[in-house]
C-alpha cells in the first residue's frame, strides 16, 4: 500500500468494518489493525485515520476494554494521542471532528 492509495473513502471503508469490531472474526479484525498499523507507522500517515467511525470505534474498543493484542491497543493509543494533539494545534480540525474529542477525553 502507498500513500496515493489512501483516499478518505477507502478509510471510511475501513471504519465500516471496524464498527463491527465485536462481531468480526479475529482474522478479519487482524486484517483491518494490520492495514491502519502500516498506515500510521510505515507510511507516517496517522492523520488518515482521524476518520469519526475509527475514532469512534477505536473509542468504543478503549471505553468497554475489548480483548485485542497490546499492538493493537498501542496503536489506539497513538492514534488517540496523535488526534488529541492535532486538534489541539488545528483549529479547522477542531470544527470538522469537534465532536469526537468528547470521546476521548476520559482516555486521557
Amino acid at each position: 500500500m502507498c500513500s496515493s492509495t489512501l483516499t478518505p473513502e477507502l478509510m471510511r471503508q475501513y471504519g465500516r468494518l471496524l464498527e463491527e469490531f465485536e462481531q468480526n472474526t479475529p482474522f478479519v479484525n487482524d486484517c483491518i489493525f494490520t492495514v491502519m498499523h502500516h498506515i500510521a507507522g510505515d507510511l507516517d500517515s496517522p492523520q488518515v485515520l482521524y476518520i469519526p467511525s475509527i475514532l469512534k470505534s477505536f473509542s468504543k474498543i478503549w471505553e468497554q476494554g475489548l480483548q485485542i493484542c497490546d499492538d493493537w491497543v498501542d496503536l489506539i493509543e497513538y492514534i488517540i494521542q496523535k488526534f488529541i494533539q492535532t486538534m489541539g494545534s488545528s483549529p479547522i480540525l477542531r470544527r470538522q471532528h469537534g465532536r469526537v474529542l468528547g470521546l476521548y477525553r476520559s482516555c486521557r
